[in-house]
């Protein structure tokens, strides 16, 4: 989950480099990003956003960048979860990635989540999906598409699979706020697009997203307001494309970018989308682009922020 404050010059983003070779006098990727996010950084609620984030994480060192990761983002289960497509371990490839490429020396770098509470995840589900979901390894086994889980002891897969799932929301909470403050900021996991405030399917179990702009709003009296969703997935966002139509957020502008003729098809849910991205002909795909350019226009003034998943 990649958080960041929308400004004009973000186009010169595209350029920044992964890692400086050996012995050159490149910047460091870190002083970049924080160079050319500066103007949208907006310390001056650091001190009032810290305090409605503590129940999700420490804040941020002088000594760490705005980048969020637990190793408990990792979900392994006596080998079942690698009858999923999904790689639940991918995530610490990606802290060992930016070890190996220089982007930073050490894990302790990186800003730590915790696991948000059920009470926190009420601000967008219901207590009888969350209950459902907690005590049902069926319900668990329903929304990750892990049939294997429905035969495990609850407690088992809440431990392995819904904590850690968890950790990923405190995440994304987590790192919207960091992103406000600094300009930017990434979440190495979250991005559960799928969930919404009834259900979950497709890996995910929680709308971290919507939480995430949820608490981000009231924390900041509403500094923060209108918020733009681009999502390049494959899949269609459908979970927050939901919780958009549910919640009735006009503030809440989504770009999405996927193939309609896969996973999860949701006809419902696509009202929700300001701008679809087509994935098939260049005709469409130019024009899809002129509409988000329209888009990060007319949103650009309002000191947007938004998340990207990939």
């Amino acid at each position: 989950m990649w958080w960041r404050k929308w400004r004009s010059a973000a186009a010169r983003s595209s350029t920044i480099t992964a890692a400086a070779p050996a012995g050159s006098m490149q910047t460091p990727l870190s002083t970049k990003l924080a160079e050319c996010c500066s103007s949208a950084a907006r310390p001056e609620l650091a001190e009032q956003l810290q305090q409605h984030y503590k129940d999700v994480g420490s804040w941020k060192s002088r000594d760490q960048l705005p980048v969020v990761y637990h190793p408990d983002y990792n979900i392994t289960l006596l080998g079942l979860e690698k009858l999923h497509p999904f790689d639940s371990c991918k995530f610490q490839k990606v802290a060992a990635g930016l070890q190996e490429h220089q982007v930073i020396s050490s894990l302790k770098q990186l800003v730590q989540p915790t696991a948000v509470t059920q009470r926190t995840l009420q601000d967008v589900h219901t207590a009888e999906y969350l209950q459902e979901l907690w005590t049902s390894s069926t319900k668990a086994a329903q929304v990750t598409e892990l049939a294997p889980l429905a035969v495990l002891p609850a407690s088992l897969v809440q431990r392995q699979v819904l904590k850690p799932m968890q950790t990923h929301v405190g995440g994304t909470i987590l790192a919207a706020a960091l992103a406000v403050v600094h300009g930017w900021a990434v979440n190495l996991g979250g991005g559960m697009h799928h969930a919404y405030w009834q259900d979950g399917s497709g890996w995910c179990p929680y709308d971290d997203i919507t939480l995430a702009i949820r608490r981000l709003r009231k924390a900041s009296n509403g500094a923060i307001q209108r918020v733009m969703v681009i999502d390049l997935d494959v899949h269609q966002g459908n979970g927050v494309q939901l919780d958009k139509l549910h919640f009735h957020d006009s503030d809440l502008f989504i770009v999405d970018m996927y193939n309609a003729y896969t996973f999860p098809m949701d006809t419902e849910a696509k009202a929700a989308i300001n701008v679809k991205v087509g994935t098939q002909g260049q005709q469409q795909a130019l024009a899809s682009a002129c509409h988000l350019h329209i888009g990060v226009k007319c949103y650009q003034s309002n000191r947007l922020m938004f998340p990207c998943m990939l």
